[in-house]
């Protein structure tokens, strides 16, 4: 067998040939010689490919006059994204490495690249922060919003709480294009701590900005997991029911598959949170959710008492979490058709499979 000749065997001007080819192949595979076009055009298809689709969402912050490559180094390092270079290219190409504002933001390694830099437009503005828990009703919400601006906390309610509102913005977020056209906004706006402007339209702000936050941590959800048994609002009923019912987080998968089970046996659902939410507000004691419950609440004629009328309510009662919507989303599966509150101060829940078990269970707070 003949030798195979070897770079250093070959002509001198052949030789130089051979290592510029071999050093254009490989800097063309580093990447590093290539065009921001280029290099955009060649890991395009990384573009809609989350990093992460499990990843827990995370504070990020851009400091004033940071630059493109430095952002995108510090998304590496915290985790969000895994390519930098493929960062700088899109923003630089699609000139948007300009208007990268500085603030904090929530991201998460479960976005896409495009959304991470979309999300990266619109920094915090400098004002006042306005903290929503979970499980609270849309007048719960703006009396929140009216500790700080009893003006604004009026038109919240009136850009959220009608189908005219909804219409209004169903343009900027399709998810809210349902059948049948849903009555408020009502359980699709996202429960979280916002920095609101100190002036202008700052009820606008806030409404777009839940729905915002809806848009990227809630609606994935649903869409990752289809098909589904239920729309998305049935599916939004389910978690607000278990957001008022359950507080422990062991408790919400486990609470969803009762009603999962209960609806399956074409049981009643006979939930007292969705009694209190018809009630609405209680004058004697100043709360939207009334507590404790009396006999003739339980009659009240209306589609939400889940004790007169089977099946879901005609719409969500609360504005559930991320973990409480996963939970309504894939529900523990069980024989448990009734629970009830733990006396031991746990804030967890008893369950039960059978009536009696039930039964044996509220005893305990007898004892």
């Amino acid at each position: 067998m003949r030798p195979r000749p070897s770079l250093h065997s070959a002509p001198r001007p052949l030789r130089w040939l051979l290592l510029a080819l071999m050093g254009a192949i490989l800097m063309g595979g580093c990447g590093r010689s290539l065009s921001w076009p280029q290099y955009l055009s060649r890991h395009e298809d990384a573009l809609t490919i989350p990093k992460n689709a499990q990843a827990p969402w995370q504070t990020f912050t851009v400091r004033p006059g940071q630059i493109a490559s430095a952002i995108a180094r510090d998304l590496e390092w915290v985790g969000i994204i895994d390519d930098p270079r493929l960062f700088e290219a899109y923003v630089r190409v699609h000139g948007l490495d300009t208007s990268l504002e500085a603030g904090q933001y929530e991201l998460c390694a479960c976005q896409t690249l495009i959304e991470v830099v979309e999300a990266l437009q619109f920094g915090r503005m400098p004002g006042n922060q306005l903290l929503i828990p979970e499980g609270l009703r849309l007048e719960e919400m703006a009396e929140r919003l009216a500790q700080m601006d009893a003006d604004q906390a009026a038109v919240y309610l009136e850009l959220t709480n009608s189908p005219a509102a909804v219409r209004q913005w169903q343009g900027q977020f399709p998810f809210l294009q349902t059948d049948p056209p849903l009555a408020s906004l009502e359980g699709y706006l996202f429960p979280s701590t916002y920095e609101l402007p100190s002036e202008g339209n700052i009820a606008h702000f806030l409404v777009r900005s839940q729905l915002r936050e809806f848009e990227r941590r809630l609606y994935p959800l649903y869409v990752q997991q289809a098909p589904h048994p239920r729309t998305l609002t049935e599916s939004l009923v389910l978690a607000s029911i278990i957001a008022r019912e359950a507080v422990h987080p062991a408790d919400l998968a486990r609470v969803s598959g009762v009603m999962v089970n209960r609806l399956e046996q074409a049981m009643m659902l006979q939930m007292d949170s969705t009694v209190q939410y018809a009630l609405g507000y209680d004058d004697r004691t100043r709360r939207w959710w009334r507590e404790p419950s009396y006999p003739d609440d339980f009659q009240i004629d209306s589609p939400y008492n889940t004790y007169r009328h089977a099946g879901l309510p005609p719409g969500p009662i609360a504005n559930p979490g991320q973990a409480t919507f996963a939970a309504a989303l894939a529900p523990e599966a069980h024989p448990y058709l009734y629970f009830v509150t733990n006396p031991d101060g746990s804030n967890t829940l008893l369950f039960a499979a059978t009536f009696e078990e039930h039964r044996a269970n509220a005893e305990a707070w007898r004892d």
